[in-house]
């Protein structure tokens, strides 16, 4: 029933939503939940720490790995989506309206 109501473009929408937002909480991980370098250390901090040492070879390397994920991830969300729909598994419009449908 839950699938269901998210099986729009809502739910697709908030996958997305909370994709982009956990590739981007630098100030909380780097402030809060503490950096051990080499134990707790995540992509955007070890980013952030290349590139303030100098190695920004290294830092723009990886940040182009972090984008090229985060598009295949998004593009594959957008595919199957899409691929879903066009097979009849989007949910009966008149049941997102209220109506009876049975």
């Amino acid at each position: 029933m839950i699938y269901a109501e998210l099986s729009g473009g809502l739910g697709n929408q908030m996958f997305v939503y909370a994709f982009a937002r956990a590739m981007g909480e630098f100030g909380a991980t780097l402030f809060c939940a503490g950096n051990y370098a080499g134990v707790t250390q995540t992509m955007p901090i070890a980013i952030y720490f290349q590139w303030m040492g100098g190695n920004t070879d290294v830092a723009i390397f990886w940040t182009v790995v972090i984008m090229a994920f985060s598009f295949v991830v998004i593009l594959s969300i957008i595919l199957i989506s899409n691929a879903m729909e066009s097979r009849g598994y989007r949910r009966d419009q008149r049941a997102l309206r209220g109506e009876d449908v049975a």
